[in-house]
């Protein structure tokens, strides 16, 4: 029993280094294994889209471009117009696009979130109250705006209120109405980084009105 005290007493620091090198190893498999998990449900979620050709935008326009697209802005608006027109009827996409609102609840930023139909389809994204859009929504002409709301935006409006705010793309105040409100904790992933998800909980998700789609930063 001396014998092996008096070893541990002089093999102290290399011991300690093995009980280290092993924390730091089963950390290791830990992260390793949570990352496995998170790409196996982003997977999951997308075997809706199973056998199809899926393409992604990824923006690669260099700064340079970027300013002789606002040195002649006009021109670039129509231009842009036309991409996403040819588009939208040629596959079917979604677009998503979110503006920050002045409005905090539970010290969360509320954002405005733009997007279309398949962005639901492709994600599965279900309302826990109310109901999600329908074709009447994509072709509403009304001045009351339908929207679904974040699971945390509940806290402030409820199913059925209509509420006025700050459009920050446009600038101008519109008046919006809740038509469903999202489960909690919904949220989506990302095509190009498999397993990340993006929580919907903190959005006002509207449909995409073409009429705004006015500015390169739309488009």
């Amino acid at each position: 029993m001396l014998e092996i005290i008096l070893d541990f007493k002089k093999n102290i620091g290399k011991y300690i280094f093995l009980v280290f090198e092993k924390i730091i190893l089963l950390l290791f498999l830990v992260i390793l294994l949570s990352d496995i998990l998170k790409i196996h449900d982003g997977l999951e979620r997308l075997k809706g889209i199973d056998q199809n050709n899926i393409y992604i935008n990824h923006d690669m326009t260099s700064d340079e471009k970027i300013d002789q697209l606002f040195s002649n802005e006009k021109e670039s608006i129509i231009k842009c117009k036309e991409l996403y027109h040819f588009i939208s009827n040629n596959f079917k996409k979604y677009s998503f696009y979110s503006y920050s609102t002045d409005l905090v609840v539970n010290d969360n930023e509320i954002l405005l979130t733009s997007t279309d139909k398949y962005f639901f389809d492709i994600y599965s994204i279900k309302v826990e109250n109310g109901r999600n859009f329908n074709l009447s929504d994509y072709k509403n002409t009304n001045t009351i705006i339908p929207v679904i709301i974040g699971y945390n935006v509940s806290n402030k409006y409820k199913l059925n209120d209509n509420f006025r705010i700050i459009d920050p793309n446009t600038n101008l105040k519109k008046e919006f109405k809740v038509i469903g409100v999202l489960n909690k904790n919904s949220n989506y992933t990302n095509f190009d980084v498999i397993g990340q998800k993006n929580s919907l909980d903190d959005m006002i998700i509207k449909i995409i009105d073409e009429k705004d789609l006015n500015s390169l930063a739309t488009l």
